[in-house]
């Protein structure tokens, strides 16, 4: 899961195990403000079916320093936190249109050139680490079904994330989120994955 930092893979792991309480795997596990709705219902089935749950991510803290331009720092740190993240140098290509996608997005923020290639070696960490996260538990067992949890900017149109995950045979999924009130036309979605998944952007608002 991107939502989980390879720092917390033991707290995670004990809480699947009930070795700790969910308390306390809240209070030390970092979690993104809406994983109480989003992220959640996925942790406790996988908890309920006793399936592992991999920490993919690098740790913000670590994507922050690489976003301000400290790239150095991070990969001059002690062995244990290199662990954390997938080795230097970051893989930040250019010529697979990832690096056109986010510079357009950044550019409509308002964010100017140099900020926008630091936030790009950044998001390029995180998939170079979650990458290396997949790799290493097929490495352990290549039976595994692994099934990766990101937002879909990290592997939309097949870039990102999806492309750098080697030497396994993957299926891209996307869910899209809408509103009933304001159809969207799937064609325009055909070309970012396998599988769509049209999902209620707000399903709480949704009456059977």
């Amino acid at each position: 899961m991107e939502m989980v930092e390879r720092d917390c893979q033991s707290i995670l792991s004990g809480y699947l195990a009930d070795d700790v309480t969910e308390a306390f795997y809240m209070a030390n596990s970092r979690p993104w403000p809406n994983y109480p709705t989003d992220y959640k219902p996925l942790v406790e089935f996988c908890k309920y079916q006793q399936l592992d749950v991999i920490a993919a991510n690098i740790p913000r803290r670590y994507a922050a320093f690489v976003a301000k331009g400290k790239e150095q720092e991070v990969f001059n740190m002690p062995d244990q936190e290199l662990s954390y993240m997938a080795p230097a140098p970051i893989q930040a290509p250019k010529d697979t249109g990832y690096y056109t996608k986010f510079y357009d997005l950044m550019k409509k923020n308002g964010m100017d050139d140099a900020t926008i290639e630091r936030y790009y070696r950044s998001q390029c960490a995180k998939d170079d680490t979650m990458a290396m996260s997949i790799s290493n538990a097929l490495a352990n067992d290549a039976s595994l079904n692994i099934l990766s949890v990101s937002g879909a900017f990290h592997v939309e149109s097949y870039l990102g994330l999806y492309r750098k995950v080697k030497s396994a045979k993957k299926m891209l999924i996307n869910i899209i989120p809408y509103d009933s009130k304001n159809p969207i036309d799937p064609s325009a979605y055909l070309s970012t994955a396998d599988v769509l998944v049209f999902a209620p952007a707000n399903p709480s608002s949704f009456k059977n």
